[in-house]
């Protein structure tokens, strides 16, 4: 992205680590895709008061006294020039955002019952901001989710976690699918599940995770990695 926006990444952090990033993907940025360090600039935000704090907006969180649930309150918002996400997309020449991830932040509503009106109000808080955010500094968001699939129906299509109002603010999804099997766990299918001009479901490709990046593989490349699969269990 920043090769190709001639401007730098803004990598928001909520769950893996600074650190950790940047030792597994830094090197191969710089090396592969020509990038410079100070291309890639991160921000850490484990919880929802602090990914809103960034986006100008001060809440309020509030765990019933069983522990069950979590409520939270908007406290005030600043104004747009002073919001510390604009000033340093401003400052650093920012010109992709990527949210990784929206899910684990929001994993604090809830233990046992989940608060969903609750998670819902200040989920709509933080895309509010987003989305002006977007609209008015000229950037990219790009935005990660965990997805769930009941396990008494496996085989029904996984739901993202968050709730509606993931779908709501979406533009576009695309939802990546695992395979089965440890032989397959760096093969993803890949659905436009949200598209401007697309149907639900209508396009699926192939990818693979390898220590270079992310691959594309072809429907007959990876139909043969399938049936080679299939050949060696059946031999087995």
């Amino acid at each position: 992205m920043a090769k190709a926006t001639k401007k730098k990444v803004l990598f928001l952090d909520s769950e893996g680590g600074i650190k950790r990033f940047l030792a597994k993907w830094g090197e191969i940025f710089i090396n592969k895709y020509e990038a410079k360090e100070s291309d890639i600039v991160t921000e850490l935000a484990r919880s929802p008061e602090k990914l809103l704090e960034l986006h100008g907006v001060n809440i309020e969180l509030a765990i019933s006294d069983k522990g069950h649930k979590m409520s939270g309150v908007k406290v005030k918002e600043i104004e747009f020039e002073k919001i510390p996400i604009v000033k340093l997309i401003k400052q650093k020449k920012i010109g992709t955002v990527i949210y990784d991830s929206m899910t684990a932040p929001f994993e604090k509503f809830g233990t046992r019952t989940v608060n969903l009106a609750a998670r819902s109000d200040v989920q709509g808080y933080l895309f509010t901001k987003m989305l002006e955010i977007m609209d008015r500094s000229g950037v990219i968001v790009l935005v990660s989710h965990h997805s769930s699939i009941n396990p008494q129906k496996p085989f029904d299509i996984a739901k993202i976690k968050g709730g509606s109002g993931v779908w709501y603010h979406s533009k576009i999804i695309i939802y990546l699918e695992r395979f089965k099997g440890n032989r397959l766990a760096n093969y993803r299918k890949i659905h436009l599940v949200r598209f401007p001009n697309k149907a639900s479901w209508s396009v699926k490709h192939f990818c693979e995770y390898t220590d270079d990046g992310i691959v594309d593989i072809s429907d007959e490349e990876m139909q043969n990695i399938l049936d080679a699969g299939k050949k060696k269990k059946e031999s087995d």
